[in-house]
């Protein structure tokens, strides 16, 4: 548990060794606290200014009612940015990963690519799901693509059965105002160390 929690990379997950979950350290009470979660804000100035790092990704695993009527369930899925997916080496299985435009602040769009269990056990492994709709909390999703076997991106929690932009969860959410906002910390963050940056100066 503790070397798959702690030490192993996730799988597919390309140049490991530069890749880096963000954490903040600040005062609370008198005491140092260290916190992953990040405001969404402070995740956009982070890549205006940064010059250390040459990509950065958002993602958070949420419990959200997946499916309709009598058939939906409350179930893990992972609100992430289109950044997300460059960071591993994980073509998708069916169909595509959403793209920046999909990904747009402040709304993005309400896209879905699922998880390959998901494809297999609910919709039967069927190729002709593509441009079909899912319900996902308030939104209703347009199914792009399915990840590949084995794909679980970096959470410690329970496996997502899909991935949605973070964007539009986040607009469904809390509405527009939500990129603005410094007092709600709730993503975590991804960054790509780039090349010849020590992992003191970054």
């Amino acid at each position: 548990i503790v070397d798959r929690l702690l030490f192993r990379a996730p799988a597919f997950l390309r140049d490991a060794a530069s890749v880096h979950r963000v954490y903040l350290s600040y005062l609370f009470d008198g005491k140092v606290r260290t916190d992953r979660n990040i405001e969404f804000a402070r995740y956009l100035d982070f890549g205006k200014m940064t010059s250390t790092f040459d990509r950065i990704a958002a993602f958070q695993t949420r419990q959200l009612a997946v499916g309709t009527g009598e058939q939906s369930r409350e179930m893990s899925v992972a609100v992430v940015s289109a950044s997300f997916f460059g960071f591993f080496d994980a073509p998708p299985a069916l169909g595509r990963y959403f793209t920046a435009d999909e990904d747009r602040v402040p709304e993005g769009a309400q896209v879905a690519v699922l998880s390959y269990p998901l494809w297999q056990t609910v919709f039967a492994g069927r190729r002709d799901i593509l441009g079909s709709q899912i319900r996902v909390d308030g939104m209703n999703c347009t199914i792009v693509g399915v990840a590949p076997e084995g794909f679980v991106g970096v959470g410690d929690r329970q496996v997502p059965v899909a991935y949605v932009p973070i964007t539009a969860y986040a607009f469904s959410f809390r509405g527009p105002n939500y990129p603005k906002v410094y007092q709600w910390s709730w993503m975590e963050m991804l960054a790509h160390r780039a090349r010849e940056v020590s992992l003191d100066r970054a």
